[in-house]
């Protein structure tokens, strides 16, 4: 039997096992993928709500230059799913860029719901953390001073996935 979803219930799942798989340290062309499909929905059911996001559509890249930069961005996601234009072609990865998509895509999810969900709140708090260097102060970067405050280690990946289990966790 078959199950009816929408594309934002889609989206949280993927992104949900995309961050499990993401501190089990999981094939990261793998979790590129679920990544990439989340994103892509997330992306177009905010582009027409004046979304905020780093990665699509940012404004600090020139208007000229916006095709060459979601073709560097979208580089791997193409490569991954389509084989028709380059059947031999290779791909130089750099799995730190999962990081940024998922940062980007839980944060346009929360612009769509308002509804945090635990593995999203989980990463987020590892996120400020991990990278609290480049955050403006407000709320996620918050999570990282609390964070801080309780011990948290960014590279206890073993902590994390505890959190991930722990629904009260966060």
């Amino acid at each position: 039997m078959g199950e009816t979803v929408t594309k934002l219930q889609a989206a949280k799942r993927q992104l949900s096992v995309a961050i499990r798989l993401f501190f089990g340290r999981a094939d990261p062309l793998a979790i590129h993928t679920l990544v990439s499909a989340a994103y892509q929905i997330v992306w177009d059911l905010t582009k027409n709500r004046s979304a905020m996001s780093i990665v699509k559509g940012n404004a600090r890249i020139r208007p000229e230059k916006q095709e060459e930069w979601e073709r560097i961005l979208n580089r791997a996601q193409s490569f991954l799913k389509h084989a028709d234009r380059d059947p031999l072609g290779t791909l130089d990865f750099e799995p730190e860029i999962i990081r940024f998509f998922l940062f980007d895509a839980i944060v346009l999810y929360g612009q769509l719901t308002s509804s945090p969900f635990h593995e999203g709140t989980v990463y987020m708090t590892w996120f400020a953390l991990k990278y609290q260097n480049l955050l403006l102060d407000g709320a996620v970067k918050d999570m990282a001073v609390g964070s801080l405050q309780r011990g948290l280690d960014p590279d206890d990946f073993e902590f994390i996935q505890t959190m991930l289990r722990n629904t009260n966790a966060t």
